[in-house]
């Protein structure tokens, strides 16, 4: 004896199958995409096709239905239909189409000491803070941080830049204010200049948590009360600072958030401290 809705059921894994190899094909064509390079008018052409032709076939042959509704200006909407198909592949499509890189750039930091020449970086880096974006670069030989693939939105707009490097300092902050040229590979040199007898520390204030992971706290004022040192916390609570010491050496602190103190002791330099703060 037949089980009861079999041939109602029949199509269910042909479809399945359809949809899943249109799938595929789409995934191959968009990535396809990405490596040709080819321009956004022919992309979407090529996309139409596929659209209307997977729509046809799994509205047509296949007899596939389907339905979306939700709210439009102040009223409702309801699509059913092979619409809803060809929505659904050219907003995947949409999503996901290839993205120009014709207009991006590369951007250079040049390190020089104060005689022009290029002292050995080995290990140093430089890092350059886009919006809330961080991007960090090895300083090659010949001084130079090369940032690849940089949007065209920066050109001309200011960035904070920080140098960290063993033996020399860009100024009497950890980190500078410059501008990126408007041009078409814009590089920018800073002088360096040798440290003396201090170091570049880093560290994270976190509010301390019992029960959960420690938070990090943001645009927490640190002073570092032993050097007369003023730094603040940035986006992510992290700070860095030049001091006049040695990794190991104890430092009196005290820290504030919008005018009430959270933290006040001792605490042990190091380039990777952490300090826990009662927020």
């Amino acid at each position: 004896m037949p089980l009861m809705g079999t041939s109602n059921n029949r199509w269910l894994y042909p479809i399945l199958l359809s949809i899943t190899f249109f799938l595929v094909i789409l995934l191959i064509v968009l990535s396809s995409m990405n490596k040709l390079q080819l321009p956004l008018p022919i992309y979407f052409l090529i996309l139409l096709i596929f659209d209307l032709a997977v729509t046809a076939f799994l509205t047509g042959w296949l007899s596939s239905t389907s339905e979306w509704s939700g709210p439009f200006l102040k009223g409702n909407m309801k699509l059913t239909g092979s619409i809803v198909v060809f929505l659904l592949i050219l907003g995947a499509g949409y999503k996901y189409r290839p993205v120009s890189k014709d207009n991006l750039f590369d951007f250079t930091v040049i390190l020089v000491d104060p005689n022009g020449g290029h002292p050995n970086f080995s290990g140093d880096t430089v890092q350059i803070t886009f919006d809330n974006l961080v991007r960090n670069q090895s300083v090659n030989p010949d001084g130079q941080a090369i940032f690849l693939g940089i949007a065209p939105k920066y050109r001309g707009e200011a960035v904070h830049v920080i140098a960290r490097l063993d033996r020399f300092r860009i100024g009497s902050n950890p980190d500078t204010l410059i501008t990126i040229p408007v041009e078409s590979t814009p590089a920018v040199r800073l002088p360096i200049y040798p440290k003396e007898d201090s170091l570049l520390f880093e560290g994270l204030v976190l509010r301390r948590n019992q029960a959960k992971s420690p938070i990090p706290i943001v645009d927490a004022v640190i002073k570092f009360t032993t050097f007369d040192k003023t730094i603040k916390t940035d986006s992510l609570g992290q700070f860095s600072l030049y001091l006049p010491a040695r990794a190991g050496d104890i430092a009196s602190v005290r820290i504030s958030k919008k005018q009430k103190w959270i933290f006040t002791g001792d605490v042990t330099l190091s380039k990777n401290m952490q300090i826990l703060a009662d927020e």
